[in-house]
């Protein structure tokens, strides 16, 4: 990344320059106040270290079960990807599909690249790969596809309506559901896309 190149601010076309050295935190247009970088020390490695540890919770995030129902004396438990199989059984595949994808798949290549893009910018010795590039475009890709929030909400929706209906039990796997949906999203927010393009087109000219 070069110090003192141009900066245009995307939401005003405001023609700035990178300061020298690059000032810890947001840095603000001066005509719209939008923040065009957010520069923070160590990135990369807050990146990888948040992303890894989402990797780690992801097994029991969607192997364990979220919660557990006691209906008429029986007690029955399901985790996220019980849910996928539930909706398969009762032929729903689309909307199996989507749900596998969205709260499975897509998280998992999300968390995964962003842990990649983290070892590649770490590499302080090499350019990073070219085909680094279009990885990171496929991140940010992912990242409208992976609704991680969007199922917690609908399981604290869930666990309040059900709760006048039967027994409900919280169990193991909604605390690491939690805890994932928290850590992935430091993952995404450690790395600044600005920063991380620029970097690219400085090493790979």
């Amino acid at each position: 990344m070069g110090v003192g190149e141009p900066l245009v601010c995307p939401w005003c076309d405001t023609l700035h320059r990178m300061p020298d050295p690059l000032p810890r935190g947001a840095l603000s247009c001066t005509a719209c106040r939008s923040t065009l970088i957010n520069y923070q020390p160590h990135a990369e490695t807050r990146a990888l270290v948040w992303s890894l540890t989402a990797l780690l919770l992801f097994l029991p995030a969607t192997l364990l079960p979220f919660m557990a129902l006691e209906v008429g004396g029986q007690w029955q438990a399901g985790s996220l990807l019980d849910g996928v199989f539930a909706l398969q059984a009762y032929d729903r595949p689309m909307v199996a599909l989507l749900v596998l994808f969205t709260g499975i798949l897509a998280p998992l290549l999300h968390i995964s690249g962003i842990a990649m893009i983290a070892l590649m910018m770490m590499r302080r010795t090499a350019p990073p790969p070219r085909w680094g590039a279009p990885l990171f475009r496929h991140i940010k890709t992912l990242q409208h596809w992976s609704m991680l929030e969007v199922y917690m909400l609908g399981l604290m929706v869930a666990a309040t309506k059900l709760g006048d209906l039967a027994h409900v039990a919280l169990r193991e796997g909604l605390l690491a559901f939690v805890l994932l949906v928290i850590v992935s999203n430091r993952a995404a927010v450690a790395l600044d896309p600005v920063l991380v393009w620029r970097r690219w087109q400085m090493e790979n000219r």
